[in-house]
């Protein structure tokens, strides 16, 4: 070989091995500069700088080095083995591809913690599986676009200057050594040890990511793309495997037996004795038996509980709905089973901890604990109405394999109501509601009982409300420094959220005003809490950051038999038992929680978010898995702090028992989904003796 190429091939270990290096340094410092403006922008009012904050940073810099380190290590092994004439424009083309994508997902990521209260979670997936229209539309007129893409540029741009530059310098420094030759395989070492994260036995991981217990900070550890990678880890989970147990063995039981027993449901001599114990049977009731009542149930569209407390005369979020929240049956002590509407869609109507279920080819299964299936059975006439497109995460196809005989949505209303107010969302959540007291007054008609699942969507961005609707009065003063920064956008969520509210106190009016009120049922809960106006920052807000209000209205003769208690604890698993209890005699139901029309149960009521956090009159849980225990700061069970002294046994024991729930909900979902269960395994031949 000759001198001269000895001598270029020598140099060009320095300086790929220059640019390796100053891609994960200014990369790493750039994420972390991210995470410290994220803190700036969401913390806690009155925030300091504190230990916590310190522990975060230096864990969240180590993660930087550690997913720069891995992405330089992409870079500089292919470029070890091209020519050296392709090699330095493919590092510089190479990094300049890394460096815009690192800041794009670092964007995205500090927008969407503002939005959801997170980092990138599995919710992020829906931007792809909801109307791409819609989301479009809501993310050009919700945000800067023009500056966000400038400052994406400007970033990119600078960093790239900055990287190039230091390369650049490196590799003059270490040109003349004597030992360049071995300088790639000392810098592969050090971006190898970065990219593990660690020198003791155990790479840095996921496992690290719990830092201190605010889980507000704590939330900053990881940066966008580390938030990606588990967020496309935990969407590959939902997939399922082929065991059905691994739910179970997730949440430290060996079996479902195992975690019956915590249940006290012992005894079961196999699976399929033990999936009918998860099934019970509403009494019989010789009046409802011979007419059974009309049920809509109204899934509310972010009607979150943190925005009505502040409902006061100058501030009207609730409109029409005001007066019926006061004559009925409220429960604020109520808590959201996800955190978007879909999860929630499939935790309310098919009983599943699992989420997204229906997404594959799993939502062309027959789940037996699916919520419609007892009034299908029952004879009612079964109808998914929403305002919005059918076609929305596949619905059309996958509830009418669900119990739903009839899915309804905006092209029927637009033919029905030509001159409806329709926006992106679709219509106007007033003819949604309008149409259900069309469906009900039909079924009256005809004889045959109807169940209407109404799901409104008014309240969402982009936040339209119909351009004649004339607001009541809205003051987003009340509200003081929990008000977003932009006054604007707050003043059309508030006014979003009373035109949904009062378009359900509308339908409850001309309800109870008409003889249909005699005999039909009505719950109405939201999806999930109002996102965009509150930020949440720590454990102290679970009951808010998690809560809606759940609404129960009944007819005159059957109000004698409930037994209402406002304080009581609840779940979304709780509202139809609650209803099936209330409107169907003798009739099979997945058995997912109580009547909280009913006596309280011996061992008391608990409120249950995302499957995580439970809520409960001594305390609440931080984590089923591995609890953290909190306590009530008063008795409006709204502030919660660590326990300071003895932990409740009682609150012990409930998240144990929320615990094997979980698990057996879990692992009931997956014997449906992959085991493909009958319809009803326990209750169909009792069914048809019925002559149902």
């Amino acid at each position: 070989m000759s001198d001269v190429n000895r001598a270029s091939r020598d140099a060009a270990g320095p300086e790929a091995a220059a640019f390796a290096l100053s891609l994960t340094a200014i990369g790493a410092l750039v994420l972390t500069l991210y995470r410290c403006a994220m803190w700036i922008a969401y913390r806690p009012e009155g925030a300091r700088i504190s230990t916590d904050l310190q522990l975060v940073v230096w864990m969240g810099w180590r993660f930087d080095l550690k997913v720069m380190a891995v992405l330089a290590l992409l870079l500089l092994l292919p470029a070890w083995v091209l020519p050296l004439s392709l090699r330095r424009r493919f590092l510089v083309i190479g990094g300049v591809v890394v460096l815009l994508l690192v800041n794009l997902l670092a964007l995205v990521n500090y927008y969407y913690f503002g939005f959801y209260g997170s980092s990138i979670d599995p919710m992020v997936f829906g931007v792809f599986e909801d109307d791409t229209a819609i989301v479009w539309h809501t993310v050009v007129h919700g945000y800067p676009l023009l500056r966000l893409l400038a400052l994406w540029l400007a970033v990119s741009v600078i960093q790239a200057l900055l990287v190039n530059r230091m390369a650049a310098w490196l590799a003059r420094a270490l040109a003349p050594r004597k030992w360049n030759r071995a300088l790639g395989f000392i810098v592969l070492l050090a971006l190898t040890l970065l990219a593990r994260g660690s020198l003791g036995s155990l790479p840095l991981g996921t496992k690290h990511l719990s830092v201190v217990a605010d889980p507000f900070t704590n939330q900053l550890v990881p940066n966008a793309l580390l938030a990606t990678y588990i967020a496309v880890k935990l969407r590959n989970q939902t997939s399922l495997d082929d065991n059905p147990n691994a739910g179970l063995n997730n949440y430290g039981f060996r079996s479902p037996r195992e975690a019956a027993a915590v249940l006290g449901m012992s005894g079961a001599p196999d699976d399929s004795a033990l999936l009918a114990g998860l099934y019970a049977r509403t009494p019989f009731d010789a009046v409802t038996q011979q007419r059974p009542p009309h049920v809509v149930f109204a899934l509310m569209e972010s009607f979150g509980r943190h925005i009505l407390e502040y409902q006061r005369a100058d501030n009207d979020v609730l409109g029409r709905f005001a007066r019926h929240m006061h004559e009925d049956y409220l429960f604020l002590n109520v808590v959201s089973p996800q955190n978007g509407t879909h999860g929630t869609l499939e935790s309310l109507l098919l009983n599943s901890p699992i989420t997204p279920l229906t997404q594959g080819r799993f939502g062309y299964r027959k789940y037996a604990a699916a919520a419609a299936l007892p009034y299908q059975a029952a004879g009612y006439r079964t109808v998914f109405l929403t305002s919005g497109p059918a076609s929305w995460r596949n619905i059309a196809d996958v509830l009418k394999r669900q119990g739903f005989d009839e899915v309804i949505d905006v092209s029927t209303l637009r033919k029905r109501y030509p001159d409806a107010d329709f926006n992106i969302r679709g219509a106007a959540d007033e003819y949604s509601f309008r149409y259900a007291m069309e469906l009900i007054a039909n079924g009256d008609r005809a004889g045959r009982p109807v169940f209407v699942f109404l799901f409104t969507t008014n309240n969402h961005p982009p936040y339209e409300a119909p351009s004649s609707y004339v607001p009541r009065p809205l003051n987003i003063d009340v509200y003081g420094a929990r008000a977003p920064n932009d006054r604007e956008l707050g003043q059309r969520i508030l006014t979003t959220y009373q035109y949904s509210a009062d378009a359900l106190g509308g339908f409850l009016d001309d309800l109870k005003a008409s003889p249909l009120g005699e005999h039909t049922v009505v719950v109405a809960v939201g999806d999930h809490n109002t996102r965009q106006f509150f930020h949440y920052t720590g454990y102290d807000e679970l009951p808010l950051a998690y809560g809606v209000p759940l609404y129960f209205y009944l007819p005159p003769a059957a109000r004698a038999r409930a037994t209402f208690d406002p304080q009581r604890f609840a779940s979304m698993r709780d509202v139809f038992p609650t209803l099936y209890r209330h409107s169907l005699s003798a009739s099979c139901y997945f058995s997912s929680g109580d009547d909280l029309l009913g006596p309280e149960p011996a061992g008391g009521s608990a409120g249950l978010a995302l499957y995580e956090y439970m809520l409960a009159p001594e305390g609440a849980v931080a984590n089923l898995k591995e609890p953290q225990f909190l306590r009530w700061v008063d008795d409006r069970h709204v502030g919660l702090r660590p326990f300071d002294g003895e932990i409740p046994a009682m609150l012990k024991l409930r998240a144990q028992r929320e615990k094997a729930r979980v698990a057996l909900l879990d692992w009931h979902t997956r014997m449906s989904a992959l085991k493909s269960l009958p319809t009803w395994p326990p209750c169909a031949a009792e069914h048809v003796a019925a002559g149902r």
